[in-house]
């Protein structure tokens, strides 16, 4: 794990990594809306991570939405293992909690591994 996190680093720090766009679906749980394991599914799109943050662009319940969350936001993005997702907790209101699912399973584990070093480095990664 300690060399995917060097290698990882090195290719954030050279500017190869970034921008990491994927596809997939943004859910949220609130009380009340549990279905699969807690989330509702609301919409999907494109998730985009820079060295600014993580920005879901896509639709929820039909209509234009964007999510955004940034490494000063939140000390770290998470795995869902139930859901197969992402937490993106950091701009909770009252009892919602939100995820982002990418349709290929890579994704995910490369945003996990990857927001760790863009939250240690946020000011020494060059623009995306």
């Amino acid at each position: 794990m300690k060399l995917q996190q060097q290698y990882l680093r090195r290719q954030i720090q050279s500017g190869q990594f970034l921008p990491f766009v994927s596809h997939g679906k943004y859910y949220e749980s609130a009380l009340g809306e549990f279905e699969e394991n807690g989330y509702r599914c609301y919409g999907e799109g494109i998730g985009t991570l820079t060295k600014d943050g993580f920005t879901f662009e896509g639709t929820r319940d039909g209509q234009p939405y964007t999510y955004r969350v940034t490494p000063h936001q939140m000390w770290n993005v998470t795995h869902n293992e139930y859901l197969h997702a992402i937490s993106l907790t950091a701009n909770c209101v009252g009892d919602r909690d939100y995820a982002y699912a990418p349709t290929e399973p890579c994704a995910m584990i490369k945003i996990v591994q990857a927001w760790p070093i863009l939250r240690d480095e946020a000011d020494n990664i060059p623009n995306s």
